[in-house]
């Protein structure tokens, strides 16, 4: 019986949830260009500081938003800071502000946008792939 509870206990204490990401999701805007960069530095590390691990960069795409070269500058070196104060990135790619309005369309034409989307995340992907940092 001591056993069966020594290997229950310690089973509690490897449990997944003790190894779980403690993030945060931060959906880019154009307005977020008015942040400095020294104030961006100390938000990120203060996330750091509140324990948060990693910054989820919900996309760095959405519209034509961030399509333009100095707004995916601005996207890099957000991304490259929260890395500097410690924190994982996990990146997002295309997002489509008419995403759910596509839902309603014929199998055919949804099978079409899809893959338009898909052709569009790739894109993003090998964009951010080669991003210094």
């Amino acid at each position: 019986m001591r056993k069966f509870i020594f290997v229950l206990l310690t089973l509690l204490l490897v449990s997944p949830f003790s190894f779980a990401m403690k993030g945060i999701i931060w959906q880019p805007q154009n307005r977020d260009s008015q942040v400095t960069d020294t104030q961006w530095q100390g938000l990120m590390s203060q996330l750091r500081l509140q324990g948060f691990d990693t910054l989820v960069l919900q996309w760095t795409r959405y519209g034509d938003a961030f399509t333009q070269p100095e707004q995916r500058a601005l996207l890099f070196k957000r991304a490259a800071a929260a890395q500097q104060a410690g924190l994982k990135l996990i990146v997002g790619l295309n997002a489509d502000p008419e995403f759910f309005m596509h839902q309603k369309q014929s199998s055919a034409a949804l099978e079409s946008y899809l893959n338009r989307l898909l052709a569009a995340d790739l894109q993003q992907a090998r964009l951010w792939s080669a991003a210094p940092g």
